[in-house]
């Protein structure tokens, strides 16, 4: 963070109980940097550069900042950098992001698709960690990780103790008590060792690295860093915090990547000089020069740096050194990010693994656990799966990950993906396979959004439902301009529903009429005023369900089903008939908003819901009463979730 305690110790404040998340969620990652915006047939042959990168990302909420992040960089990130207390766990609690906090926070970095790497801080000195005291809230900590872990899936993490430890803003290391430097550079290594002793006495040495983690300075009086270094048995990798903090009212001046790192790299390559650096924090201020510039000169000094390799972007806005100090990356500077030379990105992240001989799996060239090449004949298979393995040469990729084209592995999507809607303003999120999120806006407020095939093409593309006036208006791009279809249908306050209610391939839309739970099915798509055929029709429900459809037999038709927000229950029927439900069980919680789609296997749809109090998505793969059996956290609380494949 600097030399001058003022600009460091005024971060930290914020920062360190901060919730810190993942960059992008698993099914919105995005191309590399270095590929050209090609239609998907001519995708097919993309080879990284020699040196690809690890990139990841501390932002401040999991969920809305996800997708807002994916847009402006548009890259994926292999690591998502959170902030830990070792108290963080309230066991009285009942509400899991208190009760098992560390936990928490780390399934929604892994979630979003990004391997945890986790600042364990503690508000107490070196002395007392090293001397055991606080040895059982370390244990407590390690507990919560341990059972994360036990999720298994490929579930990883790398753990960063006491890091900073060489600046004043930290309790640890170096401090200041009445205008005096303290430094416990000693009982700083003893306790670093305590914890990475204790860490190993618990966790699976398999599934967990520690980093040892600096501050690029350290803070005048605080010594070097060299007093600091608890030796090479302890530190698989060595992360840099390394700020530009521009022209602050502190004095700080602008800095350019290798004048901020470059010293440090040197310093430490003379103490470990084995080892691969990360740095594990960094960012730039807005003030006192090009940060467009400084993003495009940092990925050509990480590359170039024989020892780094990768960095964590601290994309945050926070006041500090008496100044808002804005170090996201904005829509102005996504293109400096976008357009970074010589970098490539891949999940999950593996430091154990920096060797140099390539490793060949099912037409995937792979180097230091790094996807180096991908030679896609076809449409990937995000099926796939590849587990473990830990060869001397050094090649490890995470079980749950499929091939895409973009040069880089990812976990696989569910055959149906997720998009989301702002009902007060229009706006969507829609992931394409190809890995770009595209946002648009399309309806406004009261309008019922719909996602259906309307061409028979085999993708999905948005649709709304005006109540107001009973009119339909759907589209065929995700690009979206005018209407391609615009009819009336039902009347005023009906609801609408699109899905396949004949198998043949091709969805239309229909009415569902809450004030007498009347289904009205529809098998054609109309056009302007012109009557549209009902193909049957049937009663289903009481008045205050809300409906929705799938195929919940997997038998091809879509069918009705309804949702009880009163109560949680969900009833589906598989046939266009008026009849008791074919199935019911309880899911979910009153309030929750309830969609359909495939989440497993390709054949019969199952139920999820968007929780706003959570901002999580919890999907059942079976249609039957039982815990959710994935959750992923995204979103804002007056978003709703819609389901569909979307274009490749």
């Amino acid at each position: 963070m600097g030399s001058k305690p003022s600009q460091a110790r005024g971060r930290h404040r914020h920062v360190r109980f901060m919730v810190a998340g993942a960059l992008i969620a698993a099914a919105f990652a995005a191309a590399p940097a270095y590929a050209q915006e090609l239609a998907p047939d001519q995708q097919t042959t993309i080879v990284a550069p020699a040196e690809p990168i690890l990139v990841g990302a501390y932002v401040d909420d999991w969920s809305g900042d996800a997708l807002r992040v994916v847009n402006e960089k548009g890259q994926p990130v292999s690591i998502g950098g959170l902030f830990h207390t070792i108290d963080e766990n309230n066991t009285f609690s009942r509400v899991p992001e208190q009760s098992d906090r560390t936990g928490w926070l780390l399934e929604r970095s892994w979630q979003q698709g990004a391997t945890p790497f986790s600042n364990l801080q503690a508000d107490v000195s070196a002395s007392e960690i090293a001397s055991g005291r606080h040895d059982a809230a370390i244990n407590v900590w390690l507990d919560h990780v341990d059972a994360w872990l036990d999720r298994g899936e490929g579930r990883r993490l790398t753990i960063a103790p006491l890091q900073e430890m060489n600046g004043v803003w930290t309790p640890y290391g170096c401090y200041e008590r009445d205008g005096q430097i303290i430094v416990e550079a000693d009982d700083y290594v003893s306790a670093f060792r305590r914890v990475h002793d204790l860490t190993f006495a618990r966790l699976d040495p398999d599934l967990v690295q520690i980093s040892w983690a600096p501050n690029n300075e350290s803070t005048a009086g605080c010594g070097v860093l060299a007093d600091y270094y608890p030796g090479s048995e302890y530190v698989d990798v060595v992360g840099i915090s390394a700020f530009n903090f521009g022209e602050a009212p502190d004095g700080s001046s602008w800095r350019l990547p290798a004048e901020l790192i470059g010293p440090a790299a040197d310093q430490l390559r003379l103490i470990a000089p084995d080892k691969p650096y990360l740095l594990a924090q960094t960012g730039s201020s807005e003030v006192g020069g090009d940060k467009s510039a400084w993003i495009v000169d940092l990925f050509d000094f990480v590359v170039s740096d024989p020892n780094l390799v990768g960095l964590i972007w601290f994309d945050l806005d926070k006041f500090e050194v008496g100044a808002d100090m804005d170090w996201e990356i904005e829509p102005h500077h996504r293109d400096a990010w976008r357009q970074s030379p010589d970098v490539d990105y891949v999940f999950p992240m593996a430091f154990d693994d920096i060797g140099f001989a390539p490793a060949i799996y099912d037409g995937a060239v792979t180097l230091a656990g790094r996807l180096a090449s991908i030679v896609l004949d076809s449409e990937p298979d995000c099926g796939a799966e590849w587990s473990f393995v830990d060869e001397p040469v050094g090649f490890e990729i995470a079980s749950r990950t499929a091939l895409r084209s973009g040069g880089y592995a990812i976990p696989p999507l569910p055959v149906d993906q997720v998009g989301l809607i702002d009902l007060e303003t229009g706006r969507w999120l829609v992931p394409r396979r190809t890995g770009e999120v595209v946002e648009f806006y399309f309806g406004g407020q009261g309008d019922i959004p719909l996602v259906g095939d309307w061409d028979c093409d085999g993708f999905d593309t948005p649709g709304l439902f005006r109540p107001s006036d009973a009119s339909v208006h759907l589209t065929n791009d995700l690009v979206v301009g005018p209407a391609t279809h615009n009819f009336f249908l039902g009347l005023p306050g009906d609801s609408a529903l699109a899905g396949d209610f004949d198998n043949d391939g091709c969805d239309t839309v229909a009415i569902y009429r809450p004030s007498t739970g009347e289904v009205f099915v529809i098998n054609e798509l109309g056009e302007g005023v012109q009557p549209v055929r009902v193909a049957t029709s049937y009663h289903f429900g009481e008045p205050g369900d809300v409906p929705f459809v799938g195929d919940f037999n997997g038998d091809g038709m879509e069918t009705v089903g309804l949702y009880r927000p009163s109560s949680g229950y969900v009833y589906v029927r598989h046939e266009h008939l008026t009849g008791l439900a074919d199935n019911e069980f309880y899911f979910g919680d009153p309030g929750d908003r309830l969609v359909a789609g495939n989440w497993a296997d390709g054949l019969a749809d199952t139920v999820a819901v968007y929780r706003p109090t959570d901002r999580a998505f919890y999907m059942r793969f079976t249609n039957d009463q039982g815990p959710a059996d994935q959750v992923l956290y995204f979103g804002e609380e007056r978003w709703h979730p819609v389901a569909g494949v979307f274009e490749v």
